[in-house]
């Protein structure tokens, strides 16, 4: 039968539950520095673990020859790859596309505008008289002869 290809997916989703529990885990070490803050991506990685246990699961019931055992499998995995664009959007990407809508403030977007400026002043990119426009950028304003000068050509 089929035994060999259960086998690999035993084996293949136990190596994944645990790759997912030590991530889960490495927070409680001292290699916590070393892994990202953001509590999205510890609540990701607990929600491809529990998939990942289930599809373990239904890989072991499968092999065992139990009939629930590849419904268990297909639902999981069908879920899974159902739920897995929104949840890498909302983990990874939702912070680098923010936009202002019905949903979000505006003095949030505000905030984080000057959180990302803040960066761009503090090198020095941005004169602190002139945050409109880069340092040493003269921009489309067409420059302004002295007051009594000749006019300028052009």
């Amino acid at each position: 039968g089929h035994g060999a290809t259960w086998a690999f997916w035993l084996a293949h989703y136990a190596a994944m539950v645990l790759f997912y529990t030590v991530v889960i885990l490495l927070p409680h070490t001292s290699l916590r520095d070393w892994l990202p803050a953001r509590p999205s991506f510890y609540l990701y990685a607990r929600g491809m673990c529990a998939a990942k246990v289930l599809l373990l699961l239904g890989a072991a019931l499968a092999l065992a020859g139990a009939g629930g055992g590849v419904c268990l499998f297909g639902v999981t995995l069908t879920v899974q790859w159902a739920l897995y664009a929104p949840a890498l959007y909302a983990t990874f990407l939702a912070d680098f596309f923010f936009d202002s809508g019905p949903f979000f403030s505006s003095d949030v977007k505000f905030e984080r505008e000057e959180e990302f400026y803040s960066h761009l002043k503090d090198a020095g990119y941005y004169n602190e008289e002139e945050e409109d426009r880069p340092a040493g950028s003269e921009g489309d304003v067409p420059p302004q002869a002295e007051p009594g000068a000749a006019p300028l050509p052009g």
